[in-house]
């Protein structure tokens, strides 16, 4: 209790901590789904060279799916921070908008014009 000058204590109010919603994947921890990122990660630093080393459909196929599941969580953590909890499930369809259009955007790079690890040669070499 704190005391003030006029001689009546005041008395603090803890209230709960607010959940975060749950936007992760469904079905597991937030424990298990932090392990699944990391490894996802982990899995990109063997993934993006090799894409560019080992230069098959397949491997650019890696390439796109671990960059749209890589932003698509980044994404996430932006919402949870940022995003006004009442807009939160729209942004949430959003994000989820955004990460299928990216994933088909680069599968069809993929498989009509180049691959992506060639469309990101060409435009390195223009840039340098």
């Amino acid at each position: 209790m704190i005391p003030t000058t006029t001689g009546t204590h005041i008395q603090p109010v803890y209230l709960p901590h607010p959940q975060q919603p749950s936007i992760g994947l469904s079905g597991l921890s937030r424990t298990d789904h932090w392990k699944i990122e990391r490894v996802i990660i982990v899995a990109m630093l063997a993934i993006i060279p090799g894409s560019f080393v080992f230069d098959s459909i397949l491997m650019n196929y890696f390439l796109a799916a671990s960059l749209a599941i890589h932003a698509h969580w980044g994404m996430d953590t932006v919402l949870i921070d940022y995003c006004p909890r009442k807009a939160l499930r729209l942004a949430n369809a959003i994000r989820y908008l955004l990460t299928v259009l990216s994933f088909l955007g680069l599968c069809y790079l993929n498989c009509n014009h180049m691959a992506l690890t060639k469309a990101l040669k060409a435009l390195w070499s223009i840039i340098y």
